[in-house]
């Protein structure tokens, strides 16, 4: 057994030196493949970093590629300049016309009722209609608001009763174009990147809130109501241009998406 014992160890010692010697690390098919493997992983890893790096920068691009947003996109910012710009303006000339708070709350009263009144009535016709187009027929009611406006002051008559009358179909047109355009922005990214899109939809009603309401009150103090209120009629105009692209863009309507069935 001793005998037997020592053999089986004397041919596992060789193994064992063989187990333990460095590899060549000069020229070689194994140091050239090991020189691969480490590029490979140097790679990788700097792939990596740079994606970690870039996260934070794909939002706007991804939102920005999908097909058909950018020109609604830019619709909308036409849009939200002229909501904030006319908020501004109309509370200021009312002020000024009337000297009564009181008449100043009223008017900003008719802008909102269309959204509260009509809000379900409104949604459903989003639904049924398509939403570019409703799109187009906001911007174009809003024009011929617009352009209403700049006439009554231009003509030197603008009764408080007109002024509500105007601002009130501007506050359906704000009701149409909350439904349609969400609903065209879902269509458009998919459940995937919608909560992108919207976050991207706020910060431009954002930007768009601080910019018109500065230039409101410079053309208000540079040329009254009539100069403000023939600004916001271009922009509804420029905004009329913009939805016609939309329009023309419209991709077909696709099915609501649902969550897959369980098994």
């Amino acid at each position: 057994m001793t005998g037997r014992a020592g053999r089986i160890a004397g041919a596992r010692l060789p193994g064992a030196r063989r187990a333990v010697r460095p590899r060549p690390a000069t020229s070689g098919h194994g140091g050239a493949s090991t020189g691969s493997d480490d590029a490979r992983d140097g790679a990788a890893g700097r792939r990596d970093r740079a994606g970690d790096e870039g996260a934070g920068r794909r939002f706007a691009p991804a939102v920005l590629a999908a097909p058909g947003y950018p020109r609604l996109w830019r619709a909308g910012l036409l849009y939200y300049h002229a909501y904030w710009f006319e908020i501004v303006a109309t509370g200021w000339v009312v002020l000024t016309l009337t000297g009564s708070p009181f008449a100043v709350g009223l008017v900003g009263f008719c802008r909102t009722l269309p959204m509260l009144a009509l809000g379900l009535v409104l949604g459903a016709l989003a639904d049924r209609l398509r939403e570019a187009t409703l799109l187009l027929a906001v911007q174009a009611a809003g024009a011929l608001a617009a352009a209403a406006l700049a006439a009554l002051f231009l003509l030197g008559r603008a009764p408080l009763p007109a002024l509500c009358l105007l601002v009130g179909l501007l506050g359906c047109g704000w009701a149409c174009d909350f439904s349609a355009r969400r609903a065209l922005v879902a269509q458009l990214h998919g459940p995937e990147r919608v909560a992108n899109a919207l976050s991207l939809e706020s910060m431009t009603m954002l930007g768009s809130k601080i910019a018109a309401t500065a230039l409101a009150g410079l053309l208000l103090a540079l040329g009254g109501p009539r100069l403000a209120y023939g600004w916001l009629a271009l922009v509804y105009l420029a905004g009329v241009g913009a939805a016609l692209a939309v329009r023309r863009g419209d991709p077909p309507r696709r099915r609501a998406w649902r969550p897959p069935a369980s098994r």
